[in-house]
């Protein structure tokens, strides 16, 4: 077209349209690059919390049973004044110091614990999740089962998850079709009420005409 001395506008029109499509492709693999980027950024972090939950806890558990282990061989005390000592020991190295560092420990490994359940149940935003059932039925179909089971699934799924909104237009529809139905009845009825209160005032005009 540039060879061209002045094209014909089929030929801009088609340049232009090429260009048009070429942009809009590239904003939809935009738009799914950045979804799959925040899928994986959640993934990472979900990965790195899980990391740092199992070396803390081995960590700790291991203090714990470092310090059963010595409890274990000082059972047996030679005398009051070394009972009397590892009281001493228990209660102010023991409980003052290093409990209250495990059970803080302990309620921050609680806390990790519950925000990596959190992000393994909760999908990053933009990021669907299928709907109970389509991900099995989706899979190769077993030598009975009919060719389109996929498809099946897939629209069933679908009609589900718009369930509410069809069952409300649903209400919302038969409403308006039982109000038309009632429209000609009531026409109906007051016509016929109209008819008898002129039959009753033509006869309460006749009445004293006949008896005089």
């Amino acid at each position: 077209m540039t060879q061209v001395a002045r094209p014909d506008e089929r030929s801009v029109m088609t340049y232009v349209a090429q260009y048009f499509h070429a942009f809009a492709q590239q904003s939809k693999t935009g738009t799914a690059g950045r979804r799959v980027g925040a899928l994986g950024q959640v993934l990472h972090q979900t990965w790195e919390m899980q990391n740092d939950y199992a070396e803390r806890v081995a960590v700790l558990l291991a203090a714990v049973d470092a310090v059963q282990q010595q409890w274990r061989q000082h059972a047996d005390f030679k005398g009051y004044a070394e009972a009397k000592q590892q009281l001493t020991d228990f209660e102010s190295a023991y409980k003052t110091s290093t409990k209250r560092g495990w059970v803080a420990e302990k309620r921050a490994l609680e806390t990790l614990y519950s925000n990596i359940q959190t992000k393994l149940q909760t999908p990053p935003a933009g990021v669907g999740r299928p709907c109970r059932g389509r991900g099995r039925a989706q899979e190769a179909p077993d030598e009975h089962d009919p060719p389109d089971q996929g498809r099946s699934a897939g629209r069933i799924c679908r009609r589900g998850e718009r369930g509410p909104a069809r069952h409300q237009r649903a209400v919302l529809t038969l409403s308006a079709a039982r109000e038309r139905d009632a429209r000609p009845r009531r026409a109906a009825r007051r016509r016929a009420g109209d008819a008898v209160g002129a039959d009753g005032d033509r006869g309460a005009h006749r009445g004293p005409g006949r008896g005089g």
